[in-house]
């Protein structure tokens, strides 16, 4: 077991205020020692309190960057035992790309891509979306809120969301993302939805992720069981792919 070693909040916004120098010196270097002339230390980090088994991520040698993205997830998840406090802490994540993970995060997020520097390695948006988009964070909540300990499999939805990351990133700007118990009723009526057949696009997908929406407005959603919300989610996506694909005749039911 070792600390995890984090920069502090003031080295974070030196980074965030001159983002040009920071790009300059991160395509001059083949990895993160120019930190060192950066802040004119030896050794910018400091250990922070978590304790971690030491671990690594895989990297893609091939076209496609995402290969091992939902490997990285569920890895990241596993060994990364966080409460929800320090999940969110931008500082956590900001360390972990330009240290433990510069390599990883030099292959997946090259800064060649100029807007990657703001968009993945720091977080130019809110708290909220950029956990979705620093590309360390992205991996363990889209393994976070997909986790259900109640499967054989507790990755099972993650999975499935990994297909398409769209339905996780749709949906966790809505209220009721926060909920676990509505999230996953939903996330398991549409991987359902799927296995019996049917198929969504952009429509039908935004369709049943505000038709969640109204029932939290005309009902206490958490008052539901998961399985309860799931029917009523599962029914739901069965007239909206009637509604879009009238002659379709594929459909299980």
């Amino acid at each position: 077991m070792t600390n995890l070693e984090i920069l502090s909040e003031d080295k974070i916004l030196t980074l965030k205020n001159n983002k040009d120098q920071v790009l300059d010196c991160m395509l001059s270097s083949s990895d993160n020692s120019w930190l060192k002339d950066f802040f004119r230390e030896e050794n910018p980090f400091s250990k922070s309190k978590l304790m971690v088994k030491d671990f690594d991520l895989k990297i893609a040698n091939d076209e496609n960057l995402s290969t091992f993205d939902l490997d990285n997830a569920i890895t990241l998840h596993e060994n990364l035992h966080l409460t929800d406090s320090q999940a969110c802490d931008e500082r956590l994540w900001i360390s972990l790309c330009l240290g433990k993970f510069y390599d990883y995060m030099q292959s997946r997020w090259n800064v060649k891509t100029r807007s990657n520097l703001s968009e993945h390695w720091l977080f130019p948006h809110g708290q909220k979306r950029g956990l979705y988009f620093n590309g360390i964070s992205r991996l363990y909540w889209f393994a976070h809120i997909t986790y259900d300990e109640t499967l054989d499999d507790p990755y099972e939805i993650t999975k499935f969301c990994f297909k398409d990351i769209n339905i996780v990133l749709q949906m966790i700007y809505r209220g009721y993302s926060n909920s676990k118990n509505v999230r996953l009723a939903l996330l398991k009526a549409i991987k359902v939805f799927v296995e019996d057949g049917g198929t969504y696009n952009r429509k039908i997908l935004h369709e049943i992720l505000k038709y969640v929406s109204f029932l939290g407005g005309a009902y206490i959603l958490d008052s539901f069981t998961e399985k309860e919300l799931f029917d009523k989610c599962y029914l739901k996506l069965i007239d909206l792919y009637i509604e879009e694909y009238p002659d379709q005749k594929i459909f299980k039911l």
